[in-house]
C-alpha cells in the first residue's frame, strides 16, 4: 500500500512539474478525485463493502470530468445525467459486492431518474409513447399473467 501511495504521488509531482514547464492548459483537478477513488478501493472488501459506493462515484466521476475538460465542456449540458447515473452504480455494484438487497432499490430509482434525464437532455421526449407500448407488451407477455391450463 505504501508503495502504491508513494508511485501514485510521484506521477503527480512528475505531471505537475512537466505541465508547469511547458505551460500545459490541462487541468489535474479530476486526478484528485481518481486517486481518492483508487484508496477506497484498495480499503474495500467483501465485509466493507460500503467504500465501494464513494469509491466508484470518485473513480468514474472523475473520468467524467477528464472528458469534459479534454472536450472544453462542449457535451456536458446532455451528459450531465451521468452523473447521477454513476451514483446508480456504485449502490448496484455495492449490493453486488456486499450481498446487500436493500442497496438494489436506491440503484434502480436512480437509474431510472438518469434515464428520464437523459430523454429530457437529448430532447427526445417525443417519443414517450413508446413507453405504453412496452408497458402493454410487458403485460401481455408476463409470465404471472399467462394462465396455466387447469388439470382436469
Amino acid at each position: 500500500m505504501k508503495k502504491i501511495i508513494g508511485i501514485l504521488l510521484i506521477i503527480i509531482g512528475t505531471l505537475l512539474i512537466i505541465g508547469n514547464m511547458y505551460n500545459w492548459k490541462i487541468q489535474f483537478w479530476p486526478l484528485g478525485l481518481l486517486i481518492l477513488g483508487v484508496l477506497l478501493f484498495l480499503m474495500s472488501s467483501r465485509t466493507k463493502y460500503i467504500f465501494y459506493i464513494p469509491a466508484i462515484i470518485l473513480s468514474l466521476s472523475s473520468l467524467f470530468f477528464f472528458y469534459n475538460i479534454f472536450t472544453s465542456w462542449v457535451n456536458f449540458n446532455k451528459l450531465w445525467p451521468i452523473l447521477i447515473l454513476i451514483v446508480s452504480i456504485s449502490f448496484f455494484i455495492s449490493s453486488i459486492v456486499g450481498k446487500q438487497r436493500d442497496l438494489a432499490i436506491p440503484a434502480i430509482i436512480l437509474f431510472l431518474v438518469s434515464l428520464c434525464l437523459f430523454f429530457i437532455s437529448f430532447n427526445i421526449l417525443k417519443f414517450w409513447p413508446v413507453i405504453f407500448i412496452i408497458l402493454g407488451l410487458w403485460v401481455i407477455i408476463d409470465k404471472k399473467n399467462i394462465q396455466k391450463p387447469l388439470n382436469q
